[in-house]
């Protein structure tokens, strides 16, 4: 069993439009329904959003969704592929509005993080920095990006809650609109 391209798409496309990790994995399952889908999921993320692996990679071959914490699901992979979209959006849609647009830079993965972060830097350490031990600076250097991590979790977080509060005003004055018509 192989993985459908036009799945691969819809993925993207519900991503960009608001859709949480957890809610296209459940495209997933339905679109291959009766399959072994759990064993396709680490495929479609690779293949839709270049993140590495998912939670869902170990499931059994039947999995029941209404079982699963979608927080589980969703933080860290919101984050990577809102921080890889320029990897997996092609450049004729990167203009198209997202509902991560105005984030700042949001790293693809911690190790990306460590890379970026520069402790020594800051002005309360860096007339120290040299004198530490070097635990000492690599302890600093993971609280560091565990503190920037959980930052951009929050950011990430905070713009799709955004996105889907708007979704539902949308909604509720497309549904007053209505009564109001009837």
């Amino acid at each position: 069993m192989a993985t459908d391209p036009r799945v691969v798409a819809e993925l993207r496309e519900m991503f960009v439009a608001g859709a949480t990790p957890s809610r296209l994995i459940r495209h997933i399952a339905g679109r291959h329904d009766g399959e072994p889908w759990p064993r396709l999921v680490g495929e479609y993320f690779a293949q839709a959003f270049s993140v590495v692996t998912v939670v869902a990679d170990g499931w059994p071959e039947t999995q029941d969704l209404d079982d699963v914490d979608p927080s589980e699901l969703d933080r860290e992979l919101l984050r990577d592929m809102v921080g890889r979209s320029h990897l997996w959006r092609p450049s004729n849609e990167a203009d198209a509005p997202a509902w991560w647009d105005g984030l700042r830079s949001v790293a693809g993965s911690e190790p990306e993080l460590l890379d970026r972060l520069r402790p020594e830097g800051e002005p309360a350490l860096r007339e120290v920095w040299d004198s530490l031990p070097e635990r000492t600076r690599s302890h600093i250097r993971r609280a560091t990006v565990n503190a920037a991590a959980y930052h951009q979790y929050t950011a990430v977080l905070t713009r799709l809650v955004e996105r889907l509060q708007d979704q539902v005003l949308r909604l509720e004055q497309e549904r007053e609109l209505a009564i109001a018509g009837t």
